[in-house]
C-alpha cells in the first residue's frame, strides 16, 4: 500500500515543500505526494519546488486550471470554481515530464459551471481540454 499526502493552501499542509517535508521526515518507503495543478498554483509553486520531490514519490497528478486572479477566499474557489485544464496546466504538465515524473493523471475539477451542465456535456468539457493540454505538453495520444 502506498500513502500520499496532498498539500492545500488552505490547509495546515499549505504547499509542496510541506508535503515533502513530511513525507521526507517520516522515513516511509511507502509515503508520496500528490500533486494537484490547483493547489500547487495557488500555493506559489514553481518548478524548482517541483525539481525538489524526488519522481518516484509523486505518487498521483491531478490536473484542473485556476482563474486568472485567486479569489479571497481559496477554499471557496478551490470547492467551486476550478477551471478544466488550461494553459495553466499544459506548463505544469511539461514541468513533470521534464523532471522525470511517471505517475498517473487525472482530472479534478470541482467547478459549480459544470455541475449545472448535463453529465455527458461536462464530461465532454473537461475531455477535449484535457486533451489539449496532454497534446500541448507532447504526451501521445493513448
Amino acid at each position: 500500500m502506498r500513502i500520499a499526502v496532498e498539500f492545500m493552501p488552505f490547509s495546515e499542509i499549505r504547499t509542496l515543500a510541506d508535503a515533502w517535508r513530511l513525507v521526507a521526515d517520516s522515513g516511509a518507503p511507502n509515503a508520496g505526494v500528490l500533486l494537484d495543478s490547483w493547489h500547487h498554483r495557488r500555493s506559489g509553486g514553481s518548478t524548482a519546488g517541483l525539481a525538489a520531490v524526488p519522481p518516484d514519490r509523486v505518487f498521483s497528478v491531478q490536473l484542473n486550471d485556476a482563474l486568472p486572479t485567486p479569489l479571497a477566499d481559496l477554499r471557496q474557489e478551490a470547492r467551486h470554481l476550478r477551471l478544466p485544464p488550461g494553459d495553466g496546466a499544459v506548463a505544469f504538465v511539461r514541468a513533470l515530464l521534464d523532471l522525470g515524473v511517471t505517475a498517473r493523471m487525472s482530472v479534478e475539477v470541482w467547478s459549480d459551471d459544470l455541475e449545472r451542465l448535463p453529465p455527458a456535456q461536462a464530461a465532454v468539457v473537461v475531455h477535449d481540454a484535457t486533451r489539449r493540454v496532454l497534446a500541448a505538453a507532447g504526451l501521445p495520444r493513448p
